[in-house]
């Protein structure tokens, strides 16, 4: 499957079901060892920085979204965005339902709750398109984590560091539902906005997409400065090292990609991520299909 062609897409609207009683959500035990590897530490601070604003980041996405229904001629991408707004509906749900256990901590409790009122309030204001950059590079954004997240659970169950994906908590298990829903549907901002239209080079766009990558950065910056405080007892010097080759590696840090991609979309129109995902998405099949609880999976649609 390429992404960012829509005619090659398949959306599917899970309604799942996590128990996170008893679990640390600090700790996203993605390796089996625990959740306590450098490499896991730095994927717990990273992956949960994201959550405590994804639930007015989803809200604002699908809110984006669904305000270019009325431009949009193709009936298949019309039935795709209503999938991507159910999906990320249940996304921000358990997301709520997943920070009250994280937000126990009373710095990251407030943090979340500022945080969901900014972007509300974007998502109000409709300057300069702001809400629909936002809404581009925070598709590129959580879909870039998401490939890193599931690469991780590749590596490791394949690799036998974990035996398989029934060993892993109900956390991880989460974030992979998340993560491969994002990747299902992350092409659709791209699209539902004629991002590859002629008007890519206005300047309104180019500034959008800098301020969008500028409030993301920023939101998810001072939440991982958080995170890394309350997790302090899990750093060592490696730890450090880690988390920052994972935010701004010259190649491969989170931050590198996402402005990479976003201002090679702006700047020239072409889809960003144009890779072949199947492999991911086939692992998560294989993996988590079957051991999560799952309400209805009757909502699909093929492209």
């Amino acid at each position: 499957m390429k992404m960012y062609i829509v005619n090659t897409s398949s959306l599917t609207h899970r309604m799942p079901h996590f128990d996170f009683s008893g679990g640390d959500p600090l700790l996203i035990n993605s390796d089996g060892l625990g959740g306590t590897s450098p490499e896991s530490v730095a994927t717990s601070i990273c992956m949960n920085a994201l959550s405590l604003f994804i639930p007015a980041g989803e809200r604002l996405f699908a809110k984006s979204v669904r305000r270019s229904l009325s431009s949009v001629d193709s009936k298949v991408l019309r039935d795709e965005i209503d999938i991507f707004c159910s999906q990320e509906a249940s996304h921000s749900y358990w997301h709520i339902k997943y920070n009250q256990q994280l937000t126990t901590h009373k710095s990251l409790r407030l943090y979340e709750k500022y945080a969901g009122r900014f972007l509300d309030f974007c998502s109000k204001k409709n300057f300069l398109g702001i809400p629909k950059h936002l809404t581009v590079v925070g598709e590129i954004f959580t879909s870039s984590a998401s490939l890193r997240f599931l690469s991780m659970l590749y590596i490791n169950i394949r690799g036998k560091r974990v035996q398989s994906a029934k060993q892993l908590d109900p956390i991880v298990q989460f974030w992979s539902w998340h993560s491969v829903e994002e990747i299902e549907h992350h092409h659709i901002p791209y699209h539902a906005f004629k991002y590859g239209s002629k008007s890519r080079l206005k300047l309104k766009n180019i500034f959008g997409i800098f301020a969008g990558m500028t409030v993301l950065f920023s939101l998810h910056f001072l939440a991982v400065c958080l995170l890394s405080f309350k997790m302090r007892k899990y750093f060592s010097i490696k730890t450090a090292v880690t988390l920052v080759q994972y935010l701004m590696g010259f190649r491969s840090g989170l931050y590198t990609i996402v402005a990479i991609e976003s201002f090679k979309l702006v700047l020239t129109g072409a889809p960003p991520f144009d890779v072949d995902t199947s492999k991911m998405q086939k692992f998560w099949y294989e993996n988590f299909e079957n051991i999560i609880s799952f309400n209805n999976k009757e909502r699909k649609v093929s492209g």
